[in-house]
C-alpha cells in the first residue's frame, strides 16, 4: 500500500512539472506575439475584409485601378456569380484591370497576402478601395462596376 502512494506521488509530482515547464504565462505569450515596428515605409497592416467597406492605404495595397473577384472553389454562390461577373467585365472593356482571385488556390492566397487583405465571405468583389462582399450583389454586378474609374 505505501509503495503505491510514493508511485502515485512521484507520478503526480512529474506532470506537475511538466505542465509548468510547458506552459508560458500571459506575459510571455503577449510578448511573442508583438511585432516589431517595420522601418519599411510600405508596411501596413493586414484588413479582415468582412462586410462592404473602404479599404484604407489603398496605394500602398496596390488597388487602385484594379478590379478583384474572389471566390472560392467550394461557394456555390462564387460559381453562379463568376461567369455574370466575367461577362460583364468583358463588356464593359475592364479584362486588362480585373483579376480572378481564387482562394483555393495558393497564387489566389498570395495577391491577398500581398495586399495585406483577409477575405472571410465570399464571393467579393473589389473595385479600387472598395470591398463589395457576399453573393447578394449578383443582380448589382453591374452597377457596381459602372463606377470604376481607371
Amino acid at each position: 500500500m505505501k509503495k503505491h502512494t510514493f508511485y502515485s506521488i512521484g507520478l503526480v509530482a512529474f506532470f506537475l512539472l511538466l505542465i509548468a515547464s510547458c506552459s508560458k504565462t500571459a506575459v510571455e505569450k503577449t510578448e511573442d506575439a508583438k511585432v516589431a515596428p517595420s522601418a519599411d515605409k510600405y508596411h501596413f497592416e493586414d484588413i479582415l475584409v468582412a462586410a462592404d467597406m473602404d479599404i484604407g492605404e489603398c496605394e500602398l495595397r496596390q488597388l487602385c485601378g484594379r478590379i478583384l473577384f474572389v471566390t472560392s472553389q467550394y461557394c456555390p454562390h462564387c460559381k453562379k456569380a463568376l461567369p455574370v461577373v466575367e461577362k460583364l467585365i468583358d463588356e464593359k472593356g475592364f479584362r486588362d484591370a480585373y483579376e480572378h482571385v481564387g482562394t483555393s488556390e495558393e497564387e489566389g492566397r498570395d495577391v491577398l497576402e500581398g495586399a495585406g487583405l483577409q477575405i472571410k465571405y465570399v464571393p467579393t468583389l473589389i473595385i479600387d478601395c472598395k470591398a463589395f462582399v457576399g453573393g447578394k450583389h449578383a443582380d448589382n454586378y453591374g452597377e457596381i462596376l459602372s463606377t470604376f474609374k481607371r
